[in-house]
């Protein structure tokens, strides 16, 4: 059957669009969007650390580079070293050229006036000899030996001694090396302070 000319043309249907099934849509996969955060979380972390640090250097170098300073009471500031000063011993060291001598008398005794040592011997029941201490002379009071320079305390007539040390001149002078203090519980102080270690140098 033929088609009349004067019959418009019949429409045509529409031509439909390809649709996309929500299922196969792009996405991206959980691994990627891991690595992404990932990745973002170490930047952040390398700034934070790199700023600390950054903070840190700069404080140890402000502490370094300003002297420790403090305030005076005329209002003036001056600057004060920031290692702090040995206080000086009250007592001399001693020198590093003394040399100690060798030890040719031993005696003992007891303590007298003026820092003497009242001794006996066969045939002379009372001899007496000068102590004269020197830096290296020792003292052992019965607390341990120490320099007699730093004795605090001093020995009284009559107490018992024992004296190690080095003739000067004659037996009458005798250059103490060590002084040791001797228990004897028949000692009696006869009174007075007779000898101060720490002031016969």
């Amino acid at each position: 059957m033929e088609s009349s000319p004067n019959m418009p043309p019949s429409p045509q249907p529409p031509l439909s669009q390809p649709q996309l099934n929500p299922q196969e849509s792009p996405s991206v996969s959980p691994e990627k969007k891991s690595k992404k955060w990932s990745i973002i979380i170490l930047v952040l972390l390398l700034f934070t650390v790199s700023g600390v640090t950054a903070y840190f250097l700069y404080q140890n170098y402000q502490l370094k580079r300003v002297p420790f300073q403090t305030q005076f009471p005329s209002g003036s500031s001056q600057t004060l070293p920031s290692t702090p000063q040995i206080k000086p011993s009250p007592f001399p060291s001693p020198s590093p050229t003394s040399i100690i001598p060798q030890a040719d008398y031993s005696k003992s005794g007891n303590i007298v006036a003026d820092c003497q040592l009242l001794y006996e011997e066969i045939g002379a029941p009372a001899l007496t000899a000068t102590l004269i201490f020197q830096d290296y002379s020792q003292c052992d009071l019965g607390q341990g030996i120490q320099p007699c320079q730093e004795v605090e305390t001093s020995l009284t007539c009559g107490q018992p001694v024992k004296i190690e040390g080095k003739v000067k001149s004659s037996p009458k002078e005798i250059l103490v090396i060590k002084l040791t203090l001797l228990p004897n519980p028949e000692y009696s102080e006869i009174g007075g302070n007779c000898c101060f270690p720490s002031q016969g140098f």
